[in-house]
């Protein structure tokens, strides 16, 4: 599965979205670094481990066939967007394992670790919240060559199947915010 799509959404998420998650008052928390993962030697002089913030909706399920814990009162909100989302794009929904947002800065690297967010069959689904110029997820096939380049333009949208994937940095004081689901 490959989708790119927009993602519709009322004047209240986009107020919502725009003047409280991406304000100084939402609750961003720093991660130490972007992925477990070891760096694939193909890419290593490419990437960088960046440390980045996100906010947990729903823990990461370590389990297939079982859902996440979720973890913040904003997940419903952000559910009810994937949901919509879903019903539109006539795509079945049997667990959703993980939900976050992320929000990255500058890193030196191109890209960060290239990975895949469980071991099991899943999907992502991941929707941006911003524009930044000139930064893109990157999707990748198994020699580990980008074959898919997104463009982070504000509620857009792309959803593929556990496929190798990454994101650039933004340059300078550029922001890139991003609401991530994955499911089955």
């Amino acid at each position: 599965m490959f989708l790119k799509t927009p993602v519709e959404l009322t004047e209240h998420e986009r107020s919502e979205i725009e003047n409280y998650v991406m304000s100084s008052w939402f609750p961003w928390y720093r991660a130490p670094e972007q992925t477990l993962v070891p760096i694939d030697p193909r890419v290593a002089n490419q990437v960088v481990n960046a440390p980045y913030f996100c906010h947990t909706l729903m823990r990461r399920s370590e389990v297939e066939n079982q859902p996440g814990e979720i973890v913040s009162p904003s997940y419903k909100f952000f559910e009810i967007i994937f949901l919509r989302w879903c019903i539109t794009n006539n795509i079945k929904v049997n667990t959703i394992y993980r939900a976050c947002l992320n929000l990255v800065t500058y890193a030196p690297g191109e890209f960060s670790v290239p990975h895949v967010d469980h071991t099991f069959p899943h999907n992502n689904w991941i929707m941006y919240l911003n524009d930044v110029d000139r930064v893109c997820t990157l999707l990748f096939d198994n020699n580990m060559v980008p074959v898919e380049e997104i463009e982070t333009k504000a509620y857009t949208s792309v959803a593929f199947s556990q496929q190798q994937h990454a994101h650039q940095y933004p340059k300078g004081t550029d922001h890139r915010f991003v609401l991530v689901f994955t499911w089955k």
